[in-house]
């Protein structure tokens, strides 16, 4: 019975707090304008820009906290706000992310 709690519970429980604080973070954070007033588009374009990377397309997706670079398609997905959104939480995704899949690349400052 301690195997089952140490292999299963206490990594749910771990995954339950961490999807918690993540949420929580986002939540803070949407709420608070960035000065520059730009959208999270613009600044994941202008990321890309800055590491010389032009051939991946970045496009809106339904959902919150849905974002994500699929490498297949060399395709950017921002959830709606993030794509449109201008708050720091908006900002933020598109500053971390693209320099993932692109480990052979200049990395980012």
């Amino acid at each position: 019975m301690l195997i089952w709690f140490a292999l299963i519970i206490v990594p749910l429980l771990f995954g339950l707090y961490a999807q918690y604080r993540v949420h929580s973070a986002y939540g803070k954070n949407i709420q608070i304008p960035s000065r520059g007033h730009i959208t999270g588009r613009e600044a994941a374009a202008a990321v890309m820009e800055s590491a010389g990377i032009h051939d991946v397309e970045i496009v809106r997706v339904e959902g919150q906290l849905t974002d994500h670079y699929d490498p297949t398609n060399r395709r950017l997905a921002l959830s709606e706000q993030n794509y449109d959104g201008t708050s720091l939480a908006a900002l933020g995704f598109p500053r971390t992310r693209p320099a993932t899949p692109f480990s052979t690349r200049r990395a980012m400052p």
